[in-house]
């Protein structure tokens, strides 16, 4: 199926303002030890420099015009992104429909709120009845247990294990991916049964 890519439209939610951000949001959102990132007690530490996390990201326009969604999350009332949720091509396809993928970073003091959970109902909401994507894709690295609650909090039904295809950037070491996905009929079957 194919779709416009109508962008990264200013959405919100009851406690958040999800739009497009600008570099000084970027850095913020992703300001955070990748020890907690995948709830690893490890002691390697990466350093994160502005130069690294701005790596592939720049203010130009066609950055929103391409096939990337890039919302940043705020808290209203607050002009201090808190994370971000970044919606591109992924690789699985069912019944002949593509998926998009779906990620997301949060900050570790924001982690517990329902943050995540609630920007991505909002955000798929619009993917699958204002786009009208049909197939979305998410997935958790190794041992990452709390992005699979939220994964499995938000709808997305398991598909496979990828063996050695996700990363653990704190050990450098190659780990499994577990792989989920949601269709636009899975999401408005869960809207149904929610009322």
């Amino acid at each position: 199926m194919e779709f416009m890519n109508e962008g990264t439209k200013y959405l919100e939610t009851d406690r958040q303002v999800l739009k497009k951000g600008t570099q000084e949001d970027v850095l913020s959102a992703y300001e955070y030890d990748y020890r907690y990132l995948r709830s690893t007690d490890s002691d390697n530490k990466l350093q994160k420099t502005p130069d690294s996390i701005l790596n592939g990201w720049n203010e130009d326009p066609n950055y929103y015009n391409s096939d990337i969604y890039d919302w940043y999350i705020f808290l209203k009332g607050n002009d201090k992104a808190i994370g971000n949720v970044v919606i591109d091509q992924g690789s699985i396809i069912i019944d002949g429909i593509s998926s998009l993928n779906v990620a997301y970073n949060l900050r570790k003091e924001h982690w517990g709120n329902g943050y995540v959970p609630e920007a991505l109902n909002t955000i798929l909401e619009y993917m699958f009845n204002e786009v009208g994507i049909g197939l979305i894709s998410c997935g958790y690295d190794g041992d990452n247990i709390k992005s699979k609650r939220v994964i499995e909090k938000i709808g997305f039904q398991f598909h496979k294990v990828l063996n050695d295809k996700g990363y653990d950037c704190v050990n450098n070491i190659h780990v499994d991916q577990y792989q989920y996905i949601m269709t636009k009929e899975m999401w408005n079957e869960r809207k149904k049964a929610k009322r």
